[in-house]
């Protein structure tokens, strides 16, 4: 089998995963929580239950981007309702 690689261990060897028992390209990681090779592993998101790299990056950025503005929404919002329930409130 042939295999295009640049990264090598330091023995000049294919870098290999035992775990999955099959030969690594490069920037490839082995998670241990999906139990599979991840290329350009970034991180295991607990949030969406997934690894994170090369096939879902710009979705997880793009879904980070959302959450931010819904969030900045939301307390712009909630600031004004908690004005408003301020001023009107009757203390007796």
């Amino acid at each position: 089998m042939f295999c295009l690689v640049n990264e090598r261990t330091s023995k000049n060897k294919v870098r290999f995963c035992m775990t999955c028992e099959k030969f690594k390209p490069d920037r490839t990681h082995h998670c241990k929580l999906c139990k599979k090779c991840i290329l350009k592993h970034d991180h295991h998101c607990p949030w969406i239950g997934n690894c994170i790299g090369f096939n879902n990056y710009k979705y997880f950025v793009i879904m980070i981007a959302y959450a931010f503005i819904c969030t900045l929404f939301f307390n712009i919002v909630f600031t004004d309702v908690i004005k408003f329930m301020i001023r009107n409130e009757k203390v007796n």
